[in-house]
């Protein structure tokens, strides 16, 4: 016997020969018993039952709030919205999206991407803007990433962070 398709093997087994076991987490068709997943293949066929994905099965879903990853073995950004009901960061249980948002002063997926005020930059927002930056209400100073200044520099400086002093007029970039 090889792997023929022809072949339809016992329930609950697949493969050559019929020697693999179908996962114990494939769900069940309720109306016909026929095997839970494909006779050659061994991909469940109606899916998984709660807690499980994959092709066969055979990733755990992890069902803990706050948590994602195989065994809900990562926690979710702290920095992930909650919902009225629980305290903890709501996130996708496999990729660790989080789906509800971030909160205030965050973005990304994960919402692991700090945004910056007008007056910081870099990667975590842990500099400061030059004070001899041009300055508009509501708008960033300087670049959130490299803090080059945006707008101009005030009267007696230039250069790309505003930090030569001149002692002539502002220069627009």
């Amino acid at each position: 016997m090889g792997l023929d398709s022809s072949v339809v093997c016992p329930s609950e087994t697949y493969g050559l020969n019929c020697t693999g076991t179908c996962s114990p987490n494939c769900a069940s068709n309720k109306i016909v018993e026929p095997s839970s997943c494909h006779h050659v293949s061994g991909v469940c066929v109606f899916g998984c039952r709660d807690g499980h994905s994959g092709a066969k099965c055979d990733s755990v879903i992890c069902n803990q709030k706050g948590f994602y990853g195989q065994y809900c073995g990562q926690a979710c950004s702290q920095f992930c919205k909650t919902d009225e009901q629980s305290p903890d960061p709501i996130c996708h249980p496999v990729s660790g999206i989080c789906l509800l948002g971030c909160q205030d002063g965050y973005d990304g997926p994960r919402c692991d991407v700090k945004l910056c005020t007008n007056d910081t930059y870099g990667d975590q927002c842990q500099y400061n803007c030059s004070s001899y930056c041009q300055r508009i209400p509501g708008h960033m100073s300087c670049d959130p990433e490299t803090g080059v200044c945006l707008i101009g520099c005030q009267d007696g400086y230039f250069g790309f962070f505003c930090d030569t002093a001149t002692g002539k007029s502002s220069h627009i970039l």
